[in-house]
């Protein structure tokens, strides 16, 4: 997946940045629009800085001035593309130079930190993704997880350890986030979205099977092997589970859990996310406890629950 990385600019250019920023130097309605000379110049610098594929559209999309200044926040968005891009950037007065953060000094760091990682704990937890654990745990484990992936099956035994540490106040959310280079993740993606369509049960369990039997499933037989386990899931509905597969309804299910994953930072898998805040680091039983109740001490009890419950 395409993603953006941080522009960096000269000390002079930082320097005229932050004069310009002073309060009252320029107020937003003096402001005009983005020329379309400067719009075209501005997306084909961004095409060729992230050397984007010639097929992948992307546009320019502006989000409001910062303040009473003539900076204004954009946004480089790919257009109708299997491919997905996403950078939000600052533009400055000029239509010139852009820079991909911009922090106000008069703002508590700390309290902006929270009310972005609230919103992001709201965007990962929406919907209805197989989970497991009580809805209203003051800890929901996001974890963006690829089947094919080793160090997700790695992740397993430690996101379990988690369920079982604290059954009443720890929730594990699943998404999707089969990686490109892996032949068969994507099908065995499709595969648990399609099983996750009749339970929550019925998906942790092919999960678990995918995890287990890793080292023997190809692309030339992941379907096979997924129908043969499911098979013999007493009550499980193969015609149901057949038909949700040829549905275009599953694989749009899947794009939306790796465009969340890509909007949310996500770059590579398992990527792990407490009440919206990112875990870093090497993934071990005691740094993720360690971590779970260092987030979990902070919650208020005010995150918006979105998650399975069946």
């Amino acid at each position: 997946m395409l993603r953006g990385s941080e522009n960096t600019l000269p000390k002079a250019i930082i320097s005229v940045l932050f004069f310009c920023l002073l309060p009252g130097a320029m107020k937003a309605e003096t402001c005009g629009p983005i020329e379309a000379d400067a719009r075209q110049r501005l997306v084909s610098y961004i095409a060729k800085k992230y050397k984007l594929p010639p097929q992948l559209t992307i546009r320019l999309e502006e989000n409001g001035f910062i303040g009473d200044s003539c900076y204004r926040k954009v946004r480089f968005l790919s257009v109708a593309s299997a491919q997905f891009f996403d950078l939000s950037a600052t533009l400055a007065p000029d239509q010139v130079f852009l820079v991909t953060g911009l922090d106000d000094s008069r703002a508590d760091p700390a309290l902006v930190q929270k009310r972005v990682e609230a919103a992001r704990h709201d965007d990962l937890a929406r919907g209805d993704p197989p989970s497991a654990g009580p809805p209203n745990a003051r800890a929901v484990v996001v974890v963006f997880s690829d089947f094919e992936c080793p160090y997700c099956k790695g992740a397993v035994p430690v996101l379990k350890d988690a369920l079982n540490w604290d059954t009443h106040d720890v929730r594990v959310v699943f998404r999707n986030y089969p990686l490109s280079f892996h032949p068969w993740a994507l099908r065995a993606a499709l595969s648990g979205r399609c099983a996750a369509e009749q339970s929550s049960a019925d998906f942790w369990k092919i999960h678990d099977f995918f995890f287990d039997k890793q080292g023997e499933i190809t692309v030339g037989n992941v379907d096979e092997k997924a129908r043969g386990f499911l098979g013999g899931i007493p009550d499980f509905d193969l015609a149901r589970y057949n038909s949700c597969l040829s549905d275009d309804g599953a694989r749009r299910a899947i794009q939306a859990d790796i465009d969340l994953g890509n909007a949310n930072g996500v770059v590579g898998t398992p990527s792990i996310y407490v009440n919206g805040r990112k875990f870093a680091g090497e993934l071990t039983v005691e740094r993720l406890r360690d971590f779970i109740a260092g987030v979990r001490q902070e919650a208020t009890g005010a995150f918006s629950q979105h998650t399975d419950t069946r």
